[in-house]
């Protein structure tokens, strides 16, 4: 056989895959096997018809109806998931099994950080709830994680539906799951060194490439000045992206003279050269070091500060055409983490919108910005915050 040459096109994104199946006991009545199975497909249907990408894909769902009975059932579905990418694994028992024959054997497929569910009933005449917590412990031993949802579905039938919070909470699961794998290889790109000298702006490379597998992606902030100075912007751009606040924000925005008129329309430029840098290096969210030498130091060229871009970034809300790339101000690249996994839009969430003060309230879909005023919403641009949004 020779070696195969791969293709020279332009690479694809490729969307995490969670899998899903049961475990079974073979003394068990074919009835019985049945039903597991079916529980099997009830889940990855709820899991396929909710979860979404942050762009509104339908995340790839797949399952299998091969009962895992012990090591050669385990075997098998381990090689399907696998040859489908599966990247997240979730486990519906409805039966007593054997933990090491059949969940540890199929695990054992997979890199050790794999996110791992048991969703289950919490009753039934062979409770898959006492397997659960059985399994737990055995990958507890070895010092593995599984995530438990002891849920709700009708105890007999051979079509049992799942009850609306054992879903929703197995939902949530899958987004988390999929951040997480869909996040590890990519990158954020920070400008500039610790802010203020605090804890929180340390630049953290080791421990954020480690432990997520996300990169950092280091640039002095004199690329960013000296692209500021050189116009490498599209001006016509700057200029549609100036008009429009004019037209939503109206007389709100307070320039007194020249200068502050040309800091702002340069903020504005930031915010161009910013966002094009991130999309020629493929990243996900940003970091920029707003003090100090940047902004304040007087024995240099003060130039603007970054919240009305790190606004911008942040917020899709309104109808300016862009989508959202999380960014934190002063280079907090500890906290940037963070927002990887716990806030928006790094997570990948559902359509439903939520600001992060009451005065913002909840919002519908992109776009949807008529239940608060604009006013409302240019005080949170303009202000050191950043917006919490779900997707």
């Amino acid at each position: 056989m020779e070696a195969q040459k791969l293709p020279n096109a332009p690479d694809k994104s490729v969307l995490p895959v969670i899998g899903v199946f049961a475990t079974c006991d073979p003394r068990i009545d074919k009835n019985s096997r049945q039903r597991a199975q079916n529980i099997v497909k009830m889940a990855a249907d709820i899991l396929a018809k909710n979860v979404k990408s942050v762009d509104q894909q339908p995340i790839p769902v797949v399952y299998s109806d091969v009962l895992v009975d012990g090591e050669r059932e385990a075997d098998v579905v381990a090689r399907q998931f696998k040859e489908k990418g599966v990247s997240s694994i979730v486990c519906v028992p409805d039966t007593w099994a054997f933990p090491q024959l059949t969940i540890l054997s199929l695990l054992s497929h997979f890199p050790s950080d794999t996110p791992f569910n048991m969703t289950c009933g919490n009753s039934g005449p062979r409770p898959g709830v006492v397997f659960t917590h059985a399994v737990s412990g055995a990958i507890s031993q070895y010092g593995g994680l599984v995530h438990i949802n002891v849920g709700n579905w009708p105890d007999t039938g051979l079509n049992p539906v799942m009850s609306e919070k054992t879903a929703h909470d197995l939902i949530d699961w899958a987004y988390a799951a999929i951040t997480y794998q869909g996040l590890k290889g990519r990158r954020v790109v920070v400008f500039g060194h610790d802010s203020m000298g605090m804890e929180t702006a340390l630049a953290n490379v080791l421990p954020i490439r480690n432990q997520f597998g996300i990169e950092i992606t280091r640039l002095d902030m004199k690329l960013l000045a000296d692209m500021l100075q050189k116009k490498s912007y599209d001006e016509a751009e700057l200029k549609q992206l100036r008009n429009w606040l004019d037209e939503t924000v109206g007389g709100e925005i307070e320039l007194h003279n020249e200068e502050q008129e040309k800091k702002f329309n340069d903020s504005l430029a930031m915010y161009l050269i910013m966002r094009d840098l991130m999309n020629d290096l493929d990243a996900v969210g940003g970091g920029f070091m707003s003090q100090l030498e940047w902004g304040s130091d007087q024995r240099g060229l003060p130039l603007p500060v970054a919240d009305t871009m790190e606004s911008l970034f942040n917020s899709t809300f309104d109808q300016w055409p862009q989508s959202a790339a999380p960014l934190r101000n002063r280079s907090r690249r500890a906290r940037l983490a963070h927002h990887a996994f716990y806030d928006p839009p790094f997570c990948w969430q559902s359509t439903a919108v939520y600001g992060f003060s009451q005065s913002v309230g909840r919002l519908g879909n992109r776009g949807s910005g008529g239940e608060i005023g604009h006013q409302t919403l240019w005080q949170h641009a303009v202000g050191k915050t950043w917006f919490c949004r779900w997707r």
